[in-house]
């Protein structure tokens, strides 16, 4: 890997060996006499605009797979110009294009609130198998629900579909063709700005899809995700969780839903100011 960029007038250890295509590797510190010795006159950059700071170049050995392009101004970019890595002047680190993230905002479901009546059971799950206290989790019959809050983060690619989802397991073997419906009401709103009048209640019929219980599966709800047009970091979702009956084939066990969470792409490891994200 060749590196080249601004650098005080001081001794410097170099790299002289080439790759088979003739690009330099190791790093070369550009002080006048390293540029005047390693004569890079096959590079596309000056030794004048380098003693300027205008220009820096970084190459990569291709079978790296990686490719970097120089840059003007303070920003550097390392991809293929449409889905890149960004880092500004001030070391902001920006994703672009497919160069985007996905991570999970996890809501607790074991702290979330549960309604004086139609609240699911809190149960054990399993043991150690020699009468242990063993672990716990929310088991749900149809009519049950929780509520929670779920707030974006400055990760977060502001405007960008979101995946709000349940990990679950049924408690009973089960016939494939039983299912289970999943209602998801909420309002999502703005720092800002006035709460919408009306909620939005989305539904998922799930699958229980397989012939025994204890399987971890997962269910996105609703289905398609939601949209996140115009919607900013530190947004707020007010939700409620329900397991309702499926129109038919409904499963008439209860239904272990580990956790839920929100999987949610992220272009930044975080907002450049504290309330706005400020990528520019």
């Amino acid at each position: 890997m060749t590196v080249i960029k601004k650098k005080s007038q001081r001794a410097v250890g170099i790299s002289k060996s080439r790759t088979p295509g003739g690009t330099l590797r190791g790093r070369i510190d550009t002080t006048d006499d390293v540029l005047e010795q390693m004569k890079l006159r096959d590079l596309d950059i000056t030794l004048d605009q380098l003693k300027e700071g205008k220009y820096r170049k970084f190459l990569y050995d291709p079978a790296a797979k990686l490719r970097a392009n120089h840059f003007e101004g303070g920003r550097a970019t390392i991809g293929d110009g449409t889905n890149y890595l960004e880092i500004e002047d001030d070391g902001t680190i920006h994703m672009i294009g497919d160069a985007t993230v996905w991570d999970d905002f996890v809501v607790e479901l074991s702290t979330a609130k549960v309604p004086p009546a139609n609240a699911p059971n809190w149960a054990q799950v399993t043991d150690d198998g020699s009468g242990s206290t063993g672990v716990f989790a929310w088991h749900f019959a149809n009519g049950e629900y929780l509520s929670f809050h779920i707030q974006m983060p400055h990760s977060w690619k502001e405007g960008s579909r979101i995946y709000p989802h349940i990990h679950f397991e049924c408690t009973t073997d089960v016939d494939p063709a039983e299912k289970f419906d999943i209602d998801f009401e909420y309002f999502w709103v703005d720092v800002g700005k006035d709460r919408p009048a009306n909620t939005i209640l989305a539904n998922r019929m799930c699958d229980t899809g397989v012939d025994t219980d204890t399987k971890h599966q997962v269910a996105d709800v609703p289905e398609l995700g939601i949209d996140g047009t115009g919607h900013t970091i530190s947004s707020i979702l007010i939700c409620r969780l329900e397991r309702i009956a499926a129109a038919s084939n409904d499963y008439g066990g209860q239904v272990i839903i580990y956790d839920m969470d929100v999987h949610f792409e992220k272009d930044t490891i975080g907002s450049r100011e504290i309330w706005t994200k400020d990528n520019t």
